[in-house]
C-alpha cells in the first residue's frame, strides 16, 4: 500500500513492468494452449504462423489498456490508504465567515474560466476599517 510519495517514479516503473510481463505471459499462454490443446476443445485448427500473428495483434491491444490499469491501481491504493488511516471522514469545512472567498472564486471561474488563477492578479490591501 502506498503511504508516501517518495518512490512513486520507481513504483510506477515496476507497476508498468509487471503489467507488461503479465500481459506477455497471458498472450503466450493463450497461444500455447490454442496450439497444443485447441483440437481437444473443438477449436478450428490454425497454423503456428496464424497463431503467432494473432498473438502479435492481441498483445498491443492489451498493452493499450496499461494507462487505465495504472489509474485504476492508483485509485485503489488511495482508497485503501484512506480506509486504513481513517482520513476519508476528515474533510475540511470552511467556516461561514469565509463564504465570500468561495463567492469570489465562483465569480472568477465564471468570468475567466478554468485558468482564472493564471490570468488574474489580485492585490490584497490590509489595514484598519476606520481611517
Amino acid at each position: 500500500m502506498e503511504t508516501s510519495r517518495t518512490n512513486t517514479r520507481h513504483s510506477l516503473f515496476w507497476l508498468v513492468c509487471g503489467y507488461l510481463l503479465a500481459v506477455t505471459l497471458l498472450v503466450l499462454t493463450g497461444a500455447g494452449l490454442y496450439y497444443f490443446a485447441g483440437s481437444s476443445i473443438d477449436l478450428p485448427e490454425a497454423l503456428p504462423r496464424q497463431i503467432a500473428f494473432w498473438s502479435l495483434m492481441v498483445w498491443p491491444a492489451l498493452v493499450w489498456f496499461c494507462p487505465l490499469f495504472i489509474l485504476a491501481w492508483r485509485g485503489l491504493v488511495r482508497l485503501n490508504a484512506r480506509e486504513a488511516t481513517g482520513a476519508a471522514d476528515s474533510q475540511k469545512q470552511r467556516p461561514a465567515e469565509y463564504q465570500w472567498v468561495q463567492d469570489v472564486i465562483t465569480q472568477m471561474r465564471y468570468q475567466y474560466r478554468w485558468r482564472w488563477r493564471s490570468r488574474v492578479r489580485i492585490l490584497l490591501v490590509v489595514g484598519d476599517e476606520h481611517l
